[in-house]
């Protein structure tokens, strides 16, 4: 298993694969999905980090780090 790695990933993309409804704005898939997420995995020992990369005043692109000791 992959105990550390960093992936960066268009949000738009990341939205496709989890077939977020098209009503969700990028705010709340970062408030609604991903942080959640992070909670979850963190209480199983998971170090993970999350970086937005922003176009303009929107967000583009998510850069994930992680790392399981």
């Amino acid at each position: 298993k992959e105990k550390e790695g960093c992936r960066k990933i268009a949000l738009k993309d990341f939205s496709e694969m989890i077939e977020t409804p098209p009503s969700h704005k990028n705010a709340d898939v970062l408030q609604k999905i991903i942080e959640p997420a992070i909670t979850e995995l963190e209480k199983r020992g998971w170090t993970i980090n999350y970086e937005k990369t922003k176009t303009g005043r929107e967000i583009t692109h998510i850069t994930f780090s992680w790392h399981k000791p």
